[in-house]
């Protein structure tokens, strides 16, 4: 496992600790690193709680594509704000996105839109934005959370490399750091099953240039048979 050398920004959380490219946060909640990050809000966790990892220096401010390879474990969501990938504002909290206090962000999360569905959505101090075409139901597989941010003025999402929506509107600026979190507001009474995050790596790469991915074409060859 070579990422390191490959992309902007990776992570696997190989062995047990959380490495120095990240700082985190729990109030109600917690997180575990083993060969994996994996993050629990137990479902009675009083309104309030969250918990949070966020990239501790690296952050975003040109073109890049960052991406989570997690697994919601067949979440529900009720009032619960479940983020596998996010570029936010800040680093020193969870992404709220569209339930109360609110920064300068981007990204998937649970809940913004409609229960037990994963909706990507823009935020601001006052504003927010949902903007994917579908949102995505309950899971329990690995999927590929993307985000791609070409510019200032734009940004799109991916699932399972499927490019799932973009937009113009409060798209936050840059600088911006790699968020993963959960956040209850206000507490739950509807389900009694924790449903965690597991992480099993996170990484930040170059956008291509015009959004063009290269491609490797071999040129034809003219074989002369001589008899």
């Amino acid at each position: 496992d070579n990422g390191e050398n490959v992309f902007n920004f990776y992570d696997n959380f190989a062995g047990t600790t959380l490495s120095s490219k990240w700082t985190a946060g729990a109030s109600g909640g917690s997180y575990t690193v083993d060969n994996g990050l994996t993050i629990i809000l137990p479902y009675n966790a009083p309104g309030g709680s969250y918990v949070y990892v966020s990239t501790s220096h690296f952050v975003v401010n040109s073109p890049q594509i960052v991406e989570s390879y997690a697994n919601l474990n067949g979440f529900y969501t009720s009032n619960f704000r479940i983020v596998p990938i996010a570029l936010t504002q800040y680093n020193t909290v969870p992404w709220h996105a569209s339930n109360g206090p609110n920064e300068n962000g981007v990204g998937w999360v649970g809940d913004a839109q409609y229960y037990n569905t994963v909706s990507a959505e823009t935020t601001t101090e006052s504003n927010a934005n949902d903007f994917e075409s579908s949102q995505i139901t309950s899971t329990s597989e690995y999927e590929l959370w993307g985000i791609i941010y070409p510019d200032n003025g734009s940004v799109a999402v991916q699932y399972n490399y499927q490019n799932w929506g973009s937009t113009t509107t409060y798209v936050p600026p840059t600088p911006l750091f790699i968020t993963i979190s959960n956040y209850v507001n206000p507490s739950q009474n509807t389900y009694k099953t924790t449903y965690p995050i597991n992480v099993y790596w996170v990484r930040a790469r170059a956008y291509p240039p015009n959004g063009v991915m290269p491609s490797n074409s071999q040129p034809q060859k003219t074989i002369i048979l001589v008899a």
